[in-house]
């Protein structure tokens, strides 16, 4: 008389498939079959967003997959429905500078391979309030007994138009160190200027 066979799936999820098990009363006569399985793809890894300068640069890591070859899409969300910004990729980076320097934005990233992908990892981006400014430029100038320092704004990566740091801010500060060659003894001073018009900043430092 034989027994009833009975399929008990089990997912494994190193290999990314399900394994159905065929189970008689024999164990030694127990056979699988193997049949793919969706969702197994790992998502992305580290996802941040690294931004200098309003140049803004999604970046993040290739999971570990035994299969490899993985490509990623990274998308924004506009009007309630998200756009692509780089699809089908091997790079582990997208370029967002294009979005607007205003407001919050969401950002997200998979993994895909073939016909299959992970989920989705989701961070939220706010340009004005998250980008990290740059350092300024600088121009010095010895007249007589003291130096003339100009400082220049940084200027905001792929813009049509020549902008800076200081047409997004209100106000800005210069934080200034100076010593004499081979001395320990630091002098700091600070240079806060509201700017108006777009006049360029001037500040002596006495040596």
């Amino acid at each position: 008389m034989q027994h009833p066979r009975v399929f008990k799936p089990l997912l494994l999820d190193v290999l990314g498939t399900w394994i159905r098990a065929d189970l008689d009363a024999h164990p030694q006569q127990t056979s699988c079959l193997l049949v793919p399985a969706l969702g197994m793809v790992p998502p992305p890894e580290n996802v941040r967003m690294n931004s200098v300068n309003f140049q803004n640069i999604l970046q993040w890591e290739s999971p570990a997959f035994p299969k490899g070859g993985l490509t990623f899409t990274a998308q924004y969300l506009s009007y309630k429905k998200f756009q692509d910004m780089c699809t089908s990729t091997a790079l582990t980076e997208c370029d967002f500078s294009s979005l607007s320097k205003y407001g919050d934005h969401t950002l997200r990233v998979r993994a895909e391979l073939a016909e299959e992908h992970s989920d989705w990892v989701n961070v939220t981006f706010s340009p004005v309030d998250d980008t990290i400014i740059g350092p300024p430029g600088m121009q010095v100038e010895a007249l007589a007994n003291s130096l003339h320092i100009r400082f220049l704004a940084p200027k905001i990566e792929k813009e049509h138009e020549t902008w800076t740091m200081k047409n997004i801010y209100n106000s800005w500060a210069y934080n200034v160190q100076y010593w004499k060659n081979g001395s320990d003894e630091k002098v700091s001073l600070e240079n806060r200027v509201y700017l108006r018009y777009g006049l360029p900043v001037l500040c002596s430092v006495l040596v």
